[in-house]
């Protein structure tokens, strides 16, 4: 049997997870050869799988560009402005409008078309 974390998997794709319960998950295909384990592993075992093999890109990268020590903290405040400002560009796509403008219509549309109406029409998603 094969896991991703805790869950058991049914089949992988290219790029997706097909677990047991029929639930799905999209993965790069990189990012899939690190996470499929033989046995069952918890949420921090997972993140762990996930992370590293990043950190070690990362690390290769700032070495074969040679970054200054002193560069660092402003290396990784450029980044994460860079992927604030991509979500946030995403997220007003994905929405329609900017966080201030949001209203309950429109989180209903976006899960309606999202979710085929799994949640739409003031649906408890908690349940």
């Amino acid at each position: 049997m094969l896991y991703y974390g805790d869950k058991e998997i049914k089949q992988t794709l290219k790029n997706k997870i097909i677990f047991k319960d029929g639930a799905e998950e999209l993965v790069s295909p990189k990012m899939l050869k690190y996470v499929i384990t033989t046995k069952k592993s918890d949420l921090t075992e997972l993140r762990d799988l996930r992370v590293k093999p990043v950190v070690e890109a990362l690390l290769e990268v700032l070495l074969e560009w040679d970054i200054k020590t002193s560069e660092l903290d402003y290396t990784w405040s450029l980044l994460i402005t860079s992927l604030n400002d991509n979500l946030k560009a995403a997220d007003e796509c994905l929405w329609g409008v900017d966080n201030e403008n949001k209203n309950m219509s429109i989180i209903d549309k976006v899960l309606s078309t999202h979710y085929k109406n799994k949640y739409g029409k003031g649906k408890d998603s908690s349940k």
